[in-house]
């Protein structure tokens, strides 16, 4: 259900989506690391993953899942023309 909601807000391009996909890869390179030491390796799980992590941290997406700047706002006093 979690995964089914990241997948959502990925669709949305929300930043959240890709704060959490990226934490949810990172747990999972990092018990995959720990199975590998363990002579239980799984290699496309692990593949996977650094695929994953490796398209999500090129520049052009993480432009696209940027928080977007508010415009700034500028004040004008009386006598400014």
């Amino acid at each position: 259900l979690l995964g089914l909601f990241i997948a959502y807000g990925l669709f949305q391009m929300r930043y959240w989506a890709w704060i959490a996909i990226m934490l949810w890869s990172g747990t999972r390179m990092a018990s995959n690391l720990v199975r590998y030491f363990e002579n239980d390796p799984e290699y496309i799980s692990m593949l996977r993953d650094v695929v994953i992590v490796f398209y999500l941290n090129q520049r052009d997406v993480r432009q696209i899942f940027a928080p977007q700047q508010p415009e700034p706002v500028i004040l004008r006093g009386p006598d400014d023309d």
